[in-house]
């Protein structure tokens, strides 16, 4: 069961929309089928790839399998939200350009660590 009390098996992550937004305004929408048709074809070709090399992914270990949207910029001050359609929403508020950390952190899981740069 993840923390937001679904069943990964429950969720079709082909299906997982997301939008990426800007200071409010939309700047990017995808599905998980925009990550080579399907997240689990992107790590089967990464797992492929290891054991050709004589190496494998490990129990444990969190493996990003690809973008949903393209890369967006954001300026000093903005703040990005990515709004899962299942999976919840992340939002990312930036700092300064004198001082580049995060002004607040908020993740939908407590397994999501507040990163180290974002104290205080």
């Amino acid at each position: 069961m993840s923390p937001l009390g679904a069943e990964p098996g429950a969720i079709d992550l082909a299906a997982e929309p997301v939008r990426v937004e800007v200071d409010g305004a939309l700047v990017h929408e995808g599905t998980g089928a925009d990550v080579l048709g399907h997240p689990a074809e992107a790590l089967a070709l990464a797992v492929n790839e290891l054991a050709r090399r004589g190496l494998a992914v490990e129990a444990g270990w969190t493996v990003l399998t690809g973008g949903m949207t393209d890369a967006v910029f954001a300026e000093p001050g903005s703040t990005v939200v990515c709004r899962f359609g299942t999976l919840g929403d992340v939002e990312l508020s930036c700092g300064s350009p004198r001082r580049p950390e995060c002004r607040s952190w908020r993740s939908p899981s407590p397994r999501v660590a507040r990163p180290s740069s974002c104290a205080g």
